[in-house]
């Protein structure tokens, strides 16, 4: 049998809060076409189900290793060598998400997967995605939740938005990748950050220490215009990315860059009901 991972969806909450059978239908459709959907840096699903308990389960590819955001929390910043090869595969699975008209709307470490070869995987969007948001409605109303960190400012200004937010999502990540934490987090309140990505001018602040092609891509991904930041495929170009495979970057001066060979073994994702994964404890990329 093919290992997975279960998301189990209470969905009788959702209709309680004024949802519609039809609605969880649609769920249950988009998980088929999804199943169609095949690359190796996504997630892939397996199917649904629905219970007699009033769960709807939707079964996913089990990606044994855990999240980047599990292995920054174990061994710190990466290396911005490791950083090109994690950023050119999330790439790769955006712009083959994004071919297929799929907006990720979630990228940050947490839902980013890494297997024990080393391959990364992008989890947690599509019908997965619009299904917890369903069933987080208070007083009928749908409520962000989660961090605000990584969101776009025309996400949080609601000012409409398409896949270019997910490219800024992945300006975030390299920064949670270089830092260990996300971009904007120095000002505290959840409050306080969704302020300044709304209001301020420029970008998040960036570390001295990132090679001058990293500055650069970051700079691309930070645009302020949506309309002008580079889709997934024109950022595959840039050669922060398209020499991950190559020589290494100039060694850093910040002491938080050394990377150990072995990511832990554990709980993938969220750590909430997933089964444990087998210790073969992967090494970390070394070109």
């Amino acid at each position: 049998p093919i290992p997975y991972t279960l998301y189990p969806i209470p969905y009788t909450l959702y209709l309680e809060g004024g949802g519609g059978d039809e609605s969880l239908r649609a769920i249950e459709m988009e998980v088929a076409l999804m199943k169609r959907l095949t690359h190796p840096n996504i997630v892939s699903y397996i199917g649904t189900e629905r219970t007699d308990e009033g769960m709807l389960n939707i079964f996913m590819e089990f990606v044994p290793g855990g999240s980047i955001a599990n292995l920054l929390q174990k061994f710190g910043s990466f290396s911005e060598k490791v950083m090109r090869v994690y950023t050119r595969q999330i790439l790769l699975g955006l712009e083959y998400l994004h071919r297929h008209q799929i907006m990720h709307r979630d990228i940050k470490g947490a839902n980013i997967l890494v297997d024990n070869a080393g391959v990364v995987k992008l989890a947690d969007f599509g019908a997965s995605k619009r299904l917890a948001e369903m069933v987080t409605m208070e007083g009928g109303h749908k409520s962000i939740k989660g961090t605000p960190y990584w969101m776009a400012p025309e996400v949080i200004k609601q000012t409409g938005h398409g896949r270019q937010a997910d490219i800024w999502s992945v300006g975030c990540t390299i920064l949670e990748m270089a830092t260990g934490k996300p971009p904007w987090s120095e000002f505290g309140s959840q409050v306080s950050a969704l302020f300044h990505i709304a209001s301020s001018k420029g970008p998040p602040p960036m570390p001295d220490f990132l090679s001058p092609e990293a500055h650069d891509f970051l700079l691309l991904c930070f645009n302020r215009v949506p309309k002008d930041r580079p889709n997934a495929t024109r950022l595959l170009q840039h050669p922060f990315v398209a020499v991950a495979a190559g020589t290494s970057p100039p060694p850093s001066h910040h002491h938080g860059h050394h990377h150990p060979p072995r990511p832990p073994s554990g709980r993938s994702l969220h750590g909430e009901g997933y089964p444990e994964a087998p210790d073969t404890s992967p090494s970390m990329p070394t070109t």
